[in-house]
């Protein structure tokens, strides 16, 4: 056996015979490292290695869910880039959640069905080219506030379709940008009912809305039953538009009974109801849309979206390559390195969750954290319409069969000084906690700012939830205060003070 620690400088290479320096006699597995490499027998043609990769992630699409995960990789030391090939920042950014919520905002200005108790006297009206303008100016605001945090993070924006090319690369134009993982964020687009038009400017997807100032006089017909149009058919009536709303069948039926009632009944307080039938292929001229013999100057057609996965090289990795990409519990795909997430991947299409996924993949790469089991449960959704409605987590009768036997709290928002201070006594939160464990299973709310009371249960920590909300310290007056008030009540309905207070409380 070699002497290691020997003086001799014509010690021989286990693995060539090559003779190696002093400095490389400790450390025989990296003898051929050293500068000037070893005098080495010749091993025949130089062996060709990739080049190694430029980037640790890729990213392609800058919408809610790219932009989040370019943002959390960034943070935590990874080299990443972002592929846009539309306009920065995604549906959610230009023509989805900001842009409309912004209308929402204005459209509840105006909505006060309790002005002449309050003392307010007059009626306010919108000027539709107005609030137009403002909806684009926030989201200019947004869009230059996101662009600026990419470059001080130095992410890497790159402008173009990116098409994967094989595993590890993808291609811009004539740009090849390797990289160690993949996330495919490329959203979704307008669906349109087969046989209609898209080239028409009577009709209008919600892309068309917020992209250019529609036609803003007259009366339209809106097409849909799913949350954007429960939305736009209480915000447009308020900015000025005159609206018919037509859906093929009961709307929000995807939307726990709980909530999708008040909020249908809110809407209706209001006038605004939808007419269920068949609808026709619309007959388009010049001057007006008709649908079933009835005119129109336009139709909005919001019958949801189609996941933007064809054209980008999908094929180079035996993924499906049109539809939805599938992935597992940790958004990977079955080709190594590649992860997806958001409205291309099957699910609710909302930047919740391509944003709540963003996080999963990050932690995945980086091996922060394995997520726990149903994660997704966790992710709220919420409707921004004639009143507020919100949720996360199956529905009762899911519980059930999946095994476990839900305690449900329940509090009215008539019982809160700022609910009955803000108008808005309708309202309520629904909690649905497991008797064993006191784990928090589901939770709804309809009401004032149902979408940010919603969170305050989809963060609890896992095993304490009732515990948390029971003991938080929370301002007064605030509709905050009702997730006290359920599970409290929770508490010594169900035999739960001990999950509540601990084991000697009794129950």
């Amino acid at each position: 056996m070699a002497n290691w620690n020997a003086p001799s400088t014509t010690l021989p290479c286990k693995a060539c015979g090559a003779t190696l320096p002093p400095k490389a006699r400790r450390n025989p597995t990296l003898a051929h490292s050293w500068r000037g490499g070893p005098k080495r027998k010749s091993l025949g043609s130089p062996v060709s290695l990739p080049p190694p990769p430029l980037f640790d992630l890729v990213i392609l699409g800058s919408g809610p869910g790219g932009y989040r995960a370019a943002v959390l990789a960034a943070q935590r030391g990874l080299r990443v880039a972002v592929i846009e090939e539309g306009i920065w920042g995604g549906c959610c950014l230009n023509r989805g959640c900001v842009p409309k919520r912004a209308w929402h905002e204005t459209a509840r200005s105006v909505d006060l069905t309790d002005a002449a108790q309050r003392g307010i006297q007059g009626k306010l009206t919108v000027d539709f080219v107005v609030a137009w303008q403002h909806q684009r100016h926030i989201v200019e605001r947004v869009r230059d506030s996101y662009l600026s945090f990419l470059d001080r993070l130095g992410v890497e924006r790159i402008e173009g379709r990116g098409r994967i090319a094989a595993p590890g690369a993808v291609v811009v134009d004539d740009r090849r940008i390797n990289a160690t993982h993949i996330l495919i964020a490329t959203g979704s687009h307008p669906h349109l009912p087969q046989g209609w038009p898209s080239d028409n400017p009577r009709i209008l997807t919600t892309n068309d809305l917020f992209d250019t100032l529609p036609p803003h006089r007259g009366h339209w017909a809106l097409i849909g039953g799913g949350i954007v149009a429960v939305e736009l058919a209480y915000i447009l009536p308020l900015l000025g538009i005159g609206v018919t709303w037509l859906c093929r069948s009961t709307p929000l039926k995807h939307i726990p009974e709980v909530v999708r009632t008040p909020v249908l009944q809110a809407l209706a307080r209001r006038g605004i109801a939808p007419r269920i039938a068949p609808i026709p292929t619309p007959e388009i001229d010049n001057d007006a849309v008709r649908i079933g013999g009835e005119c129109f100057d336009a139709v909005l057609v919001a019958t949801g979206r189609t996941p933007n996965t064809s054209d980008l090289g999908l094929e180079h990795l035996d993924l499906e390559a049109h539809g939805p990409i599938s992935v597992n519990e940790r958004c990977q795909t079955a080709a190594p390195g590649v992860w997806a997430i958001g409205d291309c991947t099957p699910g609710p299409m909302t930047a919740n969750r391509a944003m709540r996924e963003a996080l999963t993949v990050v932690d995945a790469i980086t091996g922060a954290a394995t997520p726990t089991k149903g994660w997704r449960n966790q992710i709220p959704t919420a409707i921004y319409s004639a009143t507020e409605g919100a949720f996360f987590g199956p529905e009762d009768e899911a519980l059930e069969d999946a095994g476990f036997e839900p305690a449900v709290g329940f509090v009215a928002f008539d019982v809160l000084p700022q609910a009955l201070a803000q108008g808005q006594a309708h309202g309520f939160a629904r909690l649905v906690a497991d008797m064993d464990s006191g784990e928090v299973l589901a939770g709804q709310v309809v009401g004032e700012q149902a979408g940010e009371l919603i969170q305050m249960l989809s963060t609890l920590p896992p095993g304490q939830a009732l515990r948390f909300l029971a003991q938080s310290a929370v301002n007064h007056p605030s509709l905050s205060e009702i997730w006290s008030e359920v599970a409290i009540g929770m508490g010594k309905q169900w035999g739960l003070n001990p999950q509540l207070w601990g084991e000697t409380a009794p129950d």
